[in-house]
């Protein structure tokens, strides 16, 4: 997700220009590819929080990840945002950003954590999983309602280097990693519970 942003950000362009472009005749495979490209950065983005979602709903029993039903929902639900972001760029949708982004991933994101909350078992593997919640947040603030100040704080020069967009990338890359540490973390524990209390069959049967 994080390097289709990079290219899109840093190897083809500004994305602000693409409308205006396409709605011209002359428009070339580049100003597709640049299109095409703006569609994963934002569709990877949303569906890697719905994914979130899906693993927290499965990792509380309240949805199978076995089931046909809920491989059909997560299917059905990663392709209706991809139309939807599609929609929405070359239609100029306002809503679309603070709907599919904003909305969708601090619901989908919060949710997994209420989920992990509930898992009693999983209670010393989460300071891994807030530390990487707090970096997330962060980042999703500094693309979002702290960009006027950081742009401000920085100045023009270095704010379109390592502006709120760069923010944005780091932070989430490292909310990945701790993510993934607390992922490692509770699937050892959940192992060492079921040693704890094995019971073997042959030796109890009545």
């Amino acid at each position: 997700m994080m390097t289709s942003a990079g290219i899109l950000h840093c190897f083809l362009g500004d994305p602000n220009k693409l409308l205006d472009t396409l709605r011209n005749s002359d428009t070339d495979s580049f100003l597709f590819l640049q299109l095409l490209f703006a569609i994963i950065v934002a569709g990877l983005t949303t569906n890697v929080a719905i994914s979130f979602f899906f693993c927290g709903l499965c990792d509380i029993n309240f949805l199978n990840p076995n089931s046909r039903s809920t491989s059909f929902l997560l299917i059905g639900s990663y392709f209706t945002v991809f139309v939807l972001w599609t929609l929405g760029i070359l239609f100029q949708w306002s809503w679309i950003f603070y709907v599919l982004y904003l909305g969708v991933i601090l619901f989908c994101c919060f949710t997994y954590l209420l989920t992990q909350l509930a898992i009693k078992s999983n209670h010393s593997a989460l300071p891994a999983l807030i530390v990487g919640g707090c970096y997330g947040a962060i980042g999703l603030c500094a693309v979002t309602f702290g960009e006027k100040y950081i742009c401000k704080l920085e100045g023009p020069f270095w704010s379109q280097y390592i502006g709120p967009n760069f923010l944005w990338f780091l932070f989430s890359d490292v909310s990945m990693a701790f993510i993934f540490i607390y992922v490692i973390r509770a699937n050892r524990e959940k192992k060492v519970i079921i040693e704890k209390y094995h019971i073997d069959v042959e030796k109890n049967q009545e």
